[in-house]
């Protein structure tokens, strides 16, 4: 029987490791994996209403589960499913869509996706280039990266 715990864990990798042109030359070769905890809610602003979109995940080992989702408004693309219902001002639906991983991809004129873990508040989410101090690599576009969300074991370390 396996009592490993699963996690949630982001990888980032440049779009340069698979042939894309707009890699930035601060990228690194091989993903880098971080570990995000066993459950936490993805959340966005869209770019052009500036309302919140929020999802909550949780680990299991055959994939990310898409537990609830959240929408502070709609409009430009973003109204929400038939089955989502208006509560204290949010819509909100319950999925339960068990996913083998999320894939995000970015506008660099957008602002960046957050992860709001389990009890640490929400932090942004941003490519590992643009954590360097500016003077080593200016802050390159968010869009030559690809991020991936999928469970990965409790014995990961995080970077």
């Amino acid at each position: 029987m396996d009592n490993m715990a699963w996690l949630l864990c982001l990888s980032w990798a440049a779009f340069g490791a698979s042939g894309a042109r707009d890699a930035s030359p601060h990228a690194p070769s091989a993903p880098i994996l971080e570990v995000l905890g066993a459950a936490g809610t993805l959340r966005w602003r869209h770019s052009i209403e500036k309302s919140w979109w929020e999802e909550a995940y949780t680990a299991e080992p055959g994939g990310v589960r898409l537990l609830a989702a959240r929408v502070r408004g709609s409009g430009a693309g973003m109204e929400p499913p038939p089955e989502a219902h208006f509560e204290h001002g949010v819509w909100v639906y319950r999925p339960n869509r068990l996913l083998p991983k999320v894939v995000l991809t970015h506008s660099s004129f957008a602002a960046p996706y957050e992860w709001c873990g389990e009890g640490s508040g929400c932090r942004a989410l941003l490519p590992p280039a643009s954590r360097l101090d500016a003077e080593q690599a200016p802050m390159t576009s968010v869009s030559a990266w690809r991020m991936e969300i999928a469970p990965c074991r409790g014995e990961q370390k995080s970077t």
